[in-house]
């Protein structure tokens, strides 16, 4: 029996950011990580024994992909701050089942992937972004590996149907510019093939901490392959083995926004739950932070960052940080001096055009934005000459949080559509209320 209640909110249709000095260090500690909720949620769903998750993301993200493996037969319990997921749940799949995954593309892209080893038909859809996001190239290399995936609007994005095949393994070669997902969601598939896969990146990896995450992530449920310089070779015909408990770090994009906020208010600001060794790469915000002044200290479990008066410009590549590159950006536009961002293509393809949202609505607050092809040139300006404004979101829930950041420091911005926020991080405007106390 499946035991799950969905989040709800209360938000109205548009919020005043809250604007309070945040003058007292400030301490914080953030939800689990929507990747490895996803990622390790999916996996157990995989093993013949049961699995613990500990610490699990609660969010629309995470609890689409608890739907719909709950249609898919797999048996979960909620208890607390756990999820127990009961072995061998997608051996039973019913035909031609239906999964709506709205605007989860973690879940879209990972769940494909496994379902195309099943030798079964069923359909794969979600919301009116999801449908305009590509998939082809995942796609297309899982149908050279023997699955036969269709997009029923023949054009390379959902919805998808799944159709009876043997996923026999092989070589496929695909580009890595547009998503890390459809190399983690072809890690996540390639062990249940009968043969070997080698899956070859064309170009250069997209954020490649999330490939490693998943290979980290992988060999915990007992899977083994090994990961080069532009390849990855997985042996076939192997079974996903429970590691017991497995425990789901604190969400490290989401971490971001206390470790940002501390930095625009001036006050020291400490992460719990975050360190060093970190699955996660989206922890490198905090050396980027070092970049611009920062003084920064790591423990196992915890990050510190101590601002300076002002941040300094920088030049870097954010290519493997694509969500954190979004607070980062954020941060620049009160920066001394010109920074310039590169490697943020993808932002492109993401919940909406993050190049051209971020311009758009960081330049309504006076920011000097320009967004190019492939990042962003920031002209910083003094905190004094940034101006309330109406801001939108676009449905997405990462322009709502990184936008606020600066509404707490400037009055009258409004953020419209606040709710926009459960798809990763449901209690944000919360914390962020609590964080300025």
């Amino acid at each position: 029996m499946v035991k799950i209640k969905r989040t709800t909110l209360k938000y109205p249709d548009q919020l005043t950011v809250p604007v309070k000095a945040c003058k007292n260090p400030l301490n914080a500690r953030v939800p689990g990580s929507k990747s490895l909720t996803n990622r390790a949620l999916i996996a157990a769903a995989l093993c013949l024994e049961d699995v613990e998750l500990k610490g699990p993301l609660k969010s629309e993200d995470t609890e689409l992909a608890f739907e719909a493996l709950a249609k898919l037969g797999v048996c979960i319990e909620c208890d607390n701050d756990s999820w127990h997921v009961k072995g061998g749940g997608l051996k039973s799949i019913q035909p031609n089942t239906q999964l709506y995954l709205g605007n989860a593309g973690t879940a879209v892209r990972f769940l494909t992937s496994v379902l195309s080893t099943k030798n079964l038909q069923c359909s794969v859809t979600g919301s009116e972004r999801m449908l305009e996001r590509p998939i082809e190239l995942l796609t297309g290399a899982l149908n050279d590996l023997g699955a036969n995936i269709q997009s029923d609007n023949k054009n390379g994005c959902l919805p998808l149907t799944i159709l009876p095949s043997v996923l026999k393994g092989g070589e496929v070669s695909i580009s890595g510019k547009v998503s890390s997902q459809y190399f983690s969601g072809l890690m996540m598939a390639a062990p249940l093939a009968l043969n070997k896969s080698v899956i070859k990146v064309s170009d250069k990896w997209l954020s490649l901490p999330y490939i490693e995450m998943t290979h980290k992530m992988l060999q915990s449920f007992g899977l083994e392959m090994e990961l080069g310089a532009d390849t990855i070779s997985i042996p076939g015909g192997q079974q996903y083995s429970s590691p017991g408990t497995y425990s789901i770090e604190p969400d490290a994009t989401a971490a971001t926004y206390p470790l940002a906020l501390g930095v625009l208010h001036g006050t020291p600001v400490s992460l719990e739950g975050l360190g060093a060794q970190s699955l996660q790469g989206d922890v490198r915000f905090a050396e980027v932070m070092e970049m611009m002044g920062c003084e920064l200290s790591w423990a196992k479990q915890k990050i510190s960052l101590n601002p300076p008066e002002r941040l300094k410009s920088i030049e870097t590549d954010l290519n493997d940080i694509p969500d954190a590159a979004m607070t980062i950006v954020t941060l620049a536009c009160v920066a001394e001096g010109v920074s310039r961002f590169t490697g943020l293509s993808n932002l492109a393809f993401k919940e909406c055009d993050r190049l051209k949202a971020l311009e758009c609505e960081l330049n309504k607050m006076g920011a000097k934005v320009q967004a190019n092809a492939d990042g962003f040139v920031i002209e910083g300006v003094p905190i004094k000459e940034l101006k309330g404004a109406e801001i939108h979101t676009y449905d997405d829930h990462r322009m709502a949080m990184c936008l606020a950041l600066l509404g707490t420091i400037v009055p009258d911005t409004v953020i419209y559509d606040p709710s926009c926020v459960k798809k990763t991080y449901p209690n944000f405007w919360d914390d962020l209320t609590n964080w300025l106390n």
